[in-house]
């Protein structure tokens, strides 16, 4: 018999005031200001942090992307990626360009994802940029905007949740709070009607 799931624990936190915990490697547990619960999808909650940052602007203005200290590299394998369209991830405040065949060097962020674990998204980018789709609505002016939107199920796909930290507290509690209304898809408030719904599959 499997023993039950352990519950990262370790963080300190004031219990008066809203906190998380992880729950799985997909998972996390909320607590709101209001005292009420709810669960995180971290893919989703990531993946639509960014799509309602690019809606608010787009491209991305050259004072509000973090050049990093040190470069970070990206190993391709046998994914192959058109020069022009890393070149069309500029607009989203991100530098990706060859180092070698087979290797990706990451230049810049945008801002808003600085404190978050950004490498994740861009090996979900990166992934998500071999199917030609996704290409082509990289290098479409119009269509490039949208293109989280229109490619969400491919980007969600290739979104890695091994276990990894998306941020402290209050960097979660303060991005959930701007996508709440908008993507209500990153969470699911635990209420009666909720946790009955779940007691009650069978």
């Amino acid at each position: 018999m499997k023993p039950p799931p352990s519950y990262e624990l370790s963080k300190e936190h004031d219990e008066n005031g809203p906190f998380t915990i992880s729950l799985t490697p997909q998972f996390l547990l909320m607590k709101t200001e209001n005292k009420t619960f709810r669960v995180i999808d971290k893919r989703r909650f990531f993946l639509n942090y960014c799509i309602f940052n690019y809606s608010q602007e787009f491209p991305i203005k050259e004072e509000n992307i973090t050049p990093l200290l040190i470069s970070e590299p990206f190993s391709l394998g046998e994914i192959k990626i058109p020069k022009s369209s890393l070149r069309n991830l500029q607009d989203f405040g991100i530098d990706l360009e060859y180092l070698e065949k087979e290797t990706l060097i990451l230049r810049s962020i945008p801002q808003f994802i600085e404190k978050l674990p950004y490498k994740k998204f861009i090996e979900s980018l990166i992934k998500s940029l071999s199917k030609s789709e996704v290409q082509q609505d990289i290098n479409n002016l119009e269509s490039r905007k949208k293109v989280f939107q229109k490619n969400y199920d491919i980007f969600l796909e290739n979104f890695n949740w091994s276990s990894y930290e998306i941020g402290n507290d209050s960097d979660i509690i303060h991005c959930i709070k701007e996508i709440e209304g908008p993507y209500l898809n990153s969470y699911k408030d635990l209420t009666n009607n909720t946790l009955e719904r779940f007691f009650n599959l069978s």
